[in-house]
Parts: C-alpha cells; structure tokens; sequence
C-alpha cells in the first residue's frame, strides 16, 4: 500500500481509450498548452481533432477532475484547475494488518475533541444507546509528507479510554491500536460501510475541496471479544483523493448450483 500519484495519467499505461486521451491532455496542461482558468476545447471539439465518441471524452474529462487537473462549470465548460495533478491515497482492507499499514502511512491531525451524549439519530448511526456518553474526537487525516488532508473524521470513543487522545497526534498507530495497547480492549470484529456522500462546506473548506462535491464517507464499527462496541469512525474523503481496494479470494467447490 502507498501513494498512488497521477496513477492513470501515465501515456505508456495500456487502458481504455479514455485513459490515453486524458493522459494527453494531462501532459498538454502540464506542458503549457493549456494555462490554468483557460477553457479546454469542447467536447464536441476534442471528439473531433481526436476521432473519439463523446462518451470517450467525457470518461477523460472526469478523470481529469477526478485527478485535480480541470474543473468543469455548467453552462461554462472545463477550465484547467492546476498545472500539477493532485494525489490520490490507495487503501487495500483485507485485514486488521492493513488497517494499521493504512495508519503507519498516514498521520492524523486532532482539532477537536469533547465528550457528547448520543441523541437516537447518532445512536442509530453508531449502533449504540441513546443516552449513553462518547468521546467525541474531530481530526484530520493526512498522507505523511503531503500537506493537504485526505480526510475529515469523527472518531467516537468509550470515555473511559480518554487518556489515548493527546497521543494521537504523534503517534503512528491506529487509534484502535492506542486503545488495545493502553487498556486492553483488543478488536475482534470491525464492520465497514462506505456510502457515497456530498461534503458539508464546513468540511470542504477544512479539505480545501470543491465545496458541492461528492466523496465517500467510511463508518467503521469497533468490536471487542465480548462483543461490546469500542469505537466508530467516520470519515469524509473527496472524490479523486482516496481509492478503496478490496480483493476477494473466490474458493468454488464441486457442488454444482451454487449462487455468488
């Protein structure tokens, strides 16, 4: 697992035709051809001086976005953003492991930390009590040695693990692996969903990000061996900054009918 920089912008990467087209135009923008805040040709222009379908433009033109080169506004057009692409972040989760390679990679930033009671909405989305009292940290998540954040998360925490909270900054480790060193709590369960989601723009402006954009958020639910729930997070990650990466091993056996 590690930074994957501009991954699809490589002119020598076989791919679809979408890919060699915005990775000419990435290498256009980066060359000059095109300043930032100068409009791109449209599409029906591209489509033409490449002998592409527009469907193949417009799959470049998201690519392009999605890597931080190009904006597009409606009724206006695509405009260069940037001459550099942004980074994106590839996080593979097939275990705990890889869990904590995810934190030794990145580094989080605490900018708020306090401790609420849960309301039903909240309770509901933690898969805790209404009523009970959490910790409630606000932190940004960062690639170590880049400068914009790739996250935005709230971690919940059980208040009687509170003196893992100014560790968090300097450390290395996992919350989680902060809890299970210093109280443990060791994690035998952690549940994962990923939703597709619009930033709010209190957090848009910490991400420095497109302000109505899209992104994933990712809840993550913390279970010890007794079952009882530790810790949840939830985070926010824009669109073209984080790529999720799942491999599932498919063991089929002789029984014949068997649905996947």
């Amino acid at each position: 697992m590690a930074p994957l920089i501009n991954h699809r912008a490589d002119p020598a990467r076989p791919g679809p035709m979408y890919w060699t087209l915005a990775a000419t135009l990435a290498e256009q923008i980066k060359a000059g051809q095109y300043q930032v805040d100068q409009q791109l040709p449209t599409e029906a222009e591209l489509q033409k001086q490449f002998n592409v379908s527009r469907h193949t433009v417009r799959q470049a033109l998201r690519e392009l976005q999605e890597q931080g080169y190009v904006y597009t506004q409606q009724g206006v057009g695509t405009r260069v953003r940037a001459a550099q692409p942004a980074f994106r972040f590839v996080h593979g989760s097939e275990s705990i492991e890889d869990l904590l390679q995810f934190s030794r990679a990145t580094r989080m930033q605490l900018l708020a930390h306090e401790q609420v009671v849960l309301d039903q909405a909240m309770a509901a989305k933690l898969q805790a009590l209404a009523g009970e009292s959490w910790l409630q940290l606000t932190l940004l998540r960062y690639v170590r040695g880049e400068s914009q954040p790739i996250g935005f998360l709230y971690i919940f925490l059980r208040p009687e693990f509170a003196g893992v909270v100014p560790l968090i900054d300097a450390s290395e480790q996992a919350v989680f692996s902060l809890v299970e060193q210093h109280y443990g709590a060791m994690v035998a369960e952690m549940e994962q969903e990923i939703t597709a989601v619009v930033a709010t723009r209190e957090v848009a402006d910490l991400l420095r990000s497109d302000p109505a954009g899209h992104g994933l958020e990712v809840t993550r639910r913390y279970r010890d061996e007794r079952g009882r729930l530790t810790q949840v997070s939830i985070g926010f990650y824009p669109a073209g900054r984080f790529v999720h990466h799942t491999k599932v091993q498919v063991q089929r056996g002789q029984a014949q009918g068997r649905t996947l």
